[in-house]
């Protein structure tokens, strides 16, 4: 385990370190990937696609850049708030995109669109959108993209020794989250709590990620798979129970005939899509948990 491991006192060895565990992790072709989504979102942040990749990307770098949190310098940790922050706002905004999307998916599936739902929840978007811009602060994004960058100059190679526990400190972390996740599978996932469903989602997001990062060519398939299934079977379940939230409560203040019809068949439906997520979720998470295990015995996970 991580805390196990003795790292280097000086700060010239951790960032050494730091540099060479970057590389495996591909942090700079990240940190490029994301100011360039970042720049195009304050251009037009109205833009669903670029929102929905800078959100995502954003996910990425924080996961790569967390596993890495020990070998940062104290700036590191106002760092990560400052990313954790930036996402948590977009998916807000994000909420009322995939309720949009599940509308145009409903349309298909009826062959007729719920206007008045869709014109509400775009005018919500639109003005939740303009309200984060206000109080968003590029330039703290900005000093956190500036900070990593700096950190990744030209990192000078690793003495044997540093290289060896440089490795050791990765495979520490990739299998101590590992372990957690296993954890938060067996014993928090519980059907009606969609607080705690939530919370495993985002562990399993993350832990997604990093492993992605860090592993490169040697992933195991079936472990991506495994991490892809429960996610989508946990995002659907979070987006179910979040879309139907949303919608009625903006129904509820802004009462019409249309709107409640349309919105009134649209929980049906939606609910359906809600209750098979959930029959699957018992099934995808006991895959992944074996898929886990079996990498984490095996010291497969580097």
């Amino acid at each position: 385990m991580i805390e196990a491991i003795e790292l280097p006192e000086t700060a010239e060895n951790r960032y050494a370190m730091l540099g060479c565990l970057a590389l495996r992790g591909q942090l700079r072709n990240q940190i490029d990937s994301f100011e360039t989504l970042w720049k195009e979102f304050l251009e037009q942040p109205l833009e669903v696609s670029g929102l929905r990749l800078l959100r995502i990307h954003l996910r990425m770098l924080r996961s790569t850049v967390k596993v890495l949190e020990p070998l940062l310098p104290f700036a590191g940790k106002e760092w990560l708030g400052i990313l954790k922050a930036a996402a948590d706002n977009l998916g807000t905004i994000r909420e009322y995109d995939v309720a949009l999307r599940d509308c145009d998916k409903y349309s298909l599936y009826i062959g007729q669109e719920p206007v008045a739902l869709k014109e509400l929840l775009s005018a919500k978007r639109k003005e939740k959108t303009e309200a984060w811009l206000e109080m968003v602060e590029p330039e703290k994004i900005a000093e956190v993209v500036a900070g990593l960058s700096e950190l990744l100059q030209n990192p000078r190679p690793l003495f044997l020794e540093e290289e060896a526990l440089a490795n050791a400190f990765l495979q520490a972390r990739l299998q101590n989250w590992g372990m957690k996740l296993c954890n938060k599978l067996q014993n928090e996932v519980e059907k009606d709590d969609m607080e705690k469903l939530h919370a495993v989602r985002i562990k399993v997001k993350r832990f997604r990620y990093a492993y992605s990062a860090y592993m490169n060519g040697e992933a195991d398939q079936e472990l991506l798979m495994c991490l892809k299934n429960a996610q989508d079977t946990l995002g659907s379940i979070h987006d179910g129970s979040c879309n139907l939230a949303i919608m009625e409560n903006l129904v509820a203040v802004a009462p019409n005939e249309q709107l409640a019809a349309e919105f009134t068949a649209f929980r049906a439906w939606r609910t359906e899509k809600l209750r098979q997520s959930l029959d699957r979720l018992p099934e995808v998470c006991t895959e992944l948990v074996a898929s886990l295990h079996r990498n984490i015995e095996g010291a497969r996970l580097l």
